[in-house]
Formats: structure tokens, sequence, C-alpha cells
């Protein structure tokens, strides 16, 4: 189970911008970025065992990609439920509870958290591109 943050179209914005925004600048905003998206997903997990919680991690694949997964063998049934459990939505995410009522019988903690941080994610670019305006 993974989910990717994949930066497009950098280079024109750097040609257009020059020495504004630098490919150190975008890197460290999308590091901070996963990283938030992390936290927050660890957040949302279940927990019974912390299993899943730990298999949680963020990846650098390539310049301005990124991904967060979770390698636990049950992730995909978590975020996405089974044959017998359809999937909900990050908006809605525990429509249906187990037998023993406690726990949801599926929580989207990955779509959930990339949904949660993305005006936070924003914000971490925005002073991105603030800071290199005020440093030219």
């Amino acid at each position: 189970m993974h989910m990717t943050i994949k930066i497009s179209g950098v280079e024109d914005i750097q040609r257009e911008l020059g020495d504004i925004v630098t490919k150190q600048k975008i890197d460290e905003a999308l590091e901070k970025s996963a990283i938030l998206v992390k936290a927050e997903a660890q957040r949302y997990c279940p927990v019974r065992t912390n299993y899943l919680h730990n298999s949680i991690v963020e990846i650098k694949i390539d310049d301005y990609t990124w991904r967060v997964m979770a390698s636990a063998d049950y992730a995909d049934y978590i975020e996405y439920g089974t044959f017998r459990i359809p999937a909900g939505t990050p908006e809605n995410p525990l429509i249906y509870t187990s037998s023993a009522g406690k726990y949801p019988s599926y929580r989207p903690y990955l779509r959930s958290a990339l949904y949660d941080c993305t005006e936070r994610i924003q914000n971490i670019f925005d002073k991105v591109l603030n800071e290199g305006q005020q440093s030219v």
C-alpha cells in the first residue's frame, strides 16, 4: 500500500522564477510534506499491535517524488476494505464498524492523511516561495 507525492512542471517553474525556487528548496518542501503525511497516516491508522503504525514510512523515490507507504501485509485491507465492506471516502472513513463495535472494520488512513494535509502542504510550498522572493 503506497501513496506517491510527485511534483511535475518544476523545470518550467524554475525557468520562470530563476533562482527564487531552487531544487534544494523544493526537495526540502517535498520531504516536509511527506513527513507530515506519514505522521497523519500514523495518527489515523488503527492500532492494536503497532505493526501497521510502524510500517508507515516516507521514501524519496527520485527528484521531486516522495512515497508514503505502509508495508504491513494487511495495509490494503485497512485502507480500502474488502469485498464485504466497500471502501468509504476520506470525508466519511468510518461508515462500518466491526462486530466488536469498538474498531472500524477499515479506515482509509493514507487517503485521509493526504486529504487533511492538503492545505498544510500548500502552506509549506507557499513558505518556500516567499522565502525565495525575500532573498532575491
